[in-house]
């Protein structure tokens, strides 16, 4: 599990790199990153109720 969360923290941390070149571009790229965290959050939550 905590390599799963190194593993989210990379793909978060590098669009939130490019967003600082590029504030218009990088906006547009992290939306869909944080939809993506928030929803494997969520199916991550599921998983525990289930257990």
């Amino acid at each position: 599990e905590l390599e799963e969360v190194g593993g989210l923290d990379e793909l978060v941390s590098s669009p939130v790199s490019e967003a600082t070149d590029t504030e218009d571009a990088g906006e547009e790229k992290t939306r869909p990153v944080v939809c993506v965290v928030r929803t494997s959050v969520f199916m991550g939550q599921s998983v525990l109720n289930e257990f």
